[in-house]
């Protein structure tokens, strides 16, 4: 009895191992989509998309809550070809009842779908409006090939790099006024070689870096302030397929502003949502991952600190130390380093226009090297490198606040989501909506190679605003000179402008400090050349703190011809005329720099009848009038060429100022 039992209890496991053989063997023999149409294609077994037939089932790998990856069913409607120029997308639905609150949700871009034991595609594009969990998918041989495409590096790449300029106009411009072989003038100052009519890329080039949008800031940057190129702009009111929206984990941002960065960057892809912060108690307190998982959660961070920004995605493969991930671009910046991190999801958030997750970013574990059409890559053994903010904000009420941060390097970009930050950090800070003085100093550290060296230098620029509704509402940053300069140097293409660090201060002082140019008076509308005559202004202060009169002694030139009228102009600081030359080295762009003007300082410009012009980025003020006369061989050069003839006095007073005024007067030689 006790040998039989002993056999029984053996035979048990046995049977059970049969039988589970058996039903493997029946399940691969009975199933039409069988192994066999599978490949291998870069060393990952896929699923060919001609392989792929109407009614396909598989799965779909993604994580619904915290690090682990889940999985839901879907079965294939069919496959459109040439959606996008020679890009076919695969029409997938699921009846999966983890889908069936929530549906498809923004943050599920990139889901690996497997069909028959093959990497079939990733989830990457959804309906404008549907009721059902539908979705297309990018097949997986359109994200592997990206795979072959090289990296050019930093230098090729808007992340602090900068197109470098021909150099046939500095060249040419250079060669001249050192050989002194200039033609028709006897100067030899190279005015023969700027007489003749420049060819239409010299003219280009000279308008775009002089960057003469505005006359008044004449280093004001040429491109538009957009948070992504246009091609990553997405039609929402058109019905049919689009892809997946990407959902931007913002936190430090008061509603306000959330709201606004909302508005602006719909229109681009993004669902900004208010989620957690990438901090160390968070990476603490959620056990940050070491490595990417397929299906698992990756996140593209823009900014990280104090204030973080984190756009959510999903795995689709990992490939060595390659990640290919959402199955579309993010913004299609091309060949792009921004950090990659892990991310914690907490939930799905359902929603009637969309469905999102709410996630926290947690570590950096590489940086994205290419963003593109069909997914976006990233490398686990590269960093991206990204500038350290520090924003200091001073108010007698708040006392004294920090903020550090680091946002992400693009020399197109980078500006827009910093004005939002500050936006969010000064509502944060200095919420009173009341008339407020504020002096802003922005001091950035910058690299640029010179003569084969690298030359670091350092940038401090001081502002002086009025806020009438206060400093959260009031003050826009992008406004000042120091920010300005930023962008400029940043979307420039003299030479590749590294920012290594940026430091801002803001005193905010509840005071009403401002005042406006009313009028200018001289003693008489005739003057003597060599004549010292007092210049007066009048300023009105804001909110009926009364008027005062600034008297300014102005000397007329002692070699202005009798006879001649010369106009003088008042203005504040911001509204001053700058005189500059195309510029055509950092050096020209320094002296621009100290020659711009801020809020507090009043300006007398006196323009005289002499006319000049600029060589090799500098202004000869006086010139004969036969060399004048062959710098006009043109209607349409005297505006490239010719300069008016000035000089300009600045005086500092103690309130915010606004506003210019202009007068004549005659100049007359008494006997």
């Amino acid at each position: 009895m006790q040998l039989q039992s002993s056999r029984r209890a053996l035979d048990a496991p046995v049977r059970l191992a049969l039988c589970a053989g058996l039903m493997a063997f029946a399940l691969t023999a009975f199933t039409p989509d069988t192994q066999a149409n599978t490949k291998m294609y870069m060393g990952v077994k896929i699923k060919p998309l001609m392989k792929i037939k109407v009614g396909d089932r598989g799965i779909c790998k993604t994580v619904f809550q915290g690090l682990t990856v889940s999985t839901f069913r879907f079965h294939v409607k069919g496959i459109l070809f040439n959606y996008f120029p020679r890009q076919h997308l695969i029409l997938i639905a699921s009846n999966d009842p983890k889908l069936k609150l929530a549906g498809v949700v923004a943050g599920m871009s990139g889901s690996p779908c497997y069909i028959g034991g093959g990497l079939a595609g990733a989830l990457a594009y959804g309906p404008n409006w549907s009721k059902r969990p539908i979705a297309m998918l990018t097949p997986i041989r359109y994200m592997l090939d990206e795979l072959k495409r090289k990296n050019r590096g930093l230098k090729g790449t808007p992340t602090l790099s900068l197109k470098q300029p021909s150099s046939t106009l500095r060249g040419k411009a250079q060669r001249s006024v050192s050989t002194g072989r200039g033609r028709g003038t006897g100067l030899g100052l190279g005015l023969g070689r700027l007489a003749r009519k420049p060819t239409r890329a010299g003219r280009a080039l000279a308008r775009q870096l002089l960057g003469w949008k505005n006359p008044r800031n004449p280093l004001s940057p040429w491109f538009r302030s957009i948070p992504a190129p246009r091609s990553a702009r997405v039609r929402t009111g058109v019905a049919g397929m689009r892809r997946m929206s990407v959902p931007l984990s913002v936190s430090g941002f008061d509603r306000l502003t959330l709201k606004e960065l909302a508005k602006d960057l719909k229109p681009y892809g993004f669902t900004v949502v208010a989620g957690g912060g990438s901090s160390a108690d968070a990476m603490r307190y959620y056990k940050k991952p070491k490595r990417f998982v397929n299906g698992g959660s990756i996140g593209v961070q823009l900014v990280r600190g104090a204030i973080s920004m984190n756009g959510t995605g999903t795995v689709t493969l990992v490939k060595g130390n390659k990640i290919l991930a959402f199955g579309h671009p993010m913004t299609n910046w091309g060949e792009h380093y921004i950090p990659v991190t892990s991310s914690w999801i907490h939930m799905f958030m359902p929603g009637y226009a969309s469905s999102y997750k709410i996630s926290t970013a947690l570590g950096v574990l590489g940086s994205l090297v290419q963003d593109r059409r069909p997914c976006i890559i990233a490398d686990t053994s590269k960093r991206a490198p990204v500038i350290p903010v520090k924003v200091t904000i001073v108010s007698r009420g708040g006392g004294k606040q920090d903020y550090s941060f680091e946002i992400f390097s693009n020399r197109n970009a980078t500006h827009y989501y910093l004005q939002y930050v500050m936006r969010s950090l000064l509502r944060r800070a200095v919420p009173d909506t009341v008339n407020t003085t504020i002096s802003a100093r922005i001091s950035m550290d910058v690299t640029y190679p010179k003569w084969g060296r690298t030359v670091k230098k350092t940038v401090t620029l001081d502002d002086y605003i009025y806020a009438g509704k206060g400093a959260g509402f009031g003050f826009r940053i992008g406004t000042t000179r120091g920010f300005r300069i930023l962008r400029f140097l940043m979307g420039q293409n003299l030479t590749r402008v590294s920012v290594s660090k940026l430091r801002i201060r803001i005193k905010a002082e509840k005071t009403i400090r401002a005042a406006t140019i009313e009028d200018v008076r001289l003693d008489s509308n005739v003057v003597e050349p060599g004549q010292v005559v007092n210049l007066r202004v009048k300023l009105r202060r804001h909110l009926g703190q009364g008027r005062y009169v600034k008297t300014i002694p102005v000397v007329i030139p002692s070699h202005v011809v009798s006879g001649t009228t010369i106009r003088i102009d008042v203005a504040a600081g911001p509204s001053a005329v700058v005189d500059a030359a195309p510029v055509y080295a950092m050096t020209d762009v320094w002296r621009i720099i100290k020659r711009m003007y801020h809020a507090r300082q009043l300006v007398v410009r006196v323009m005289l009848p002499a006319e000049g012009t600029s060589v090799n980025g500098r202004i000869i003020s006086y010139l004969p009038g036969s060399v004048l006369d062959s710098l006009r061989n043109g209607s349409s050069t005297k505006k490239r060429l010719l300069h008016r003839a000035s000089f300009r006095k600045a005086l500092v007073l103690p309130d915010v100022l606004s506003g210019s005024k202009r007068i004549y007067v005659r100049v007359e030689r008494r006997p």
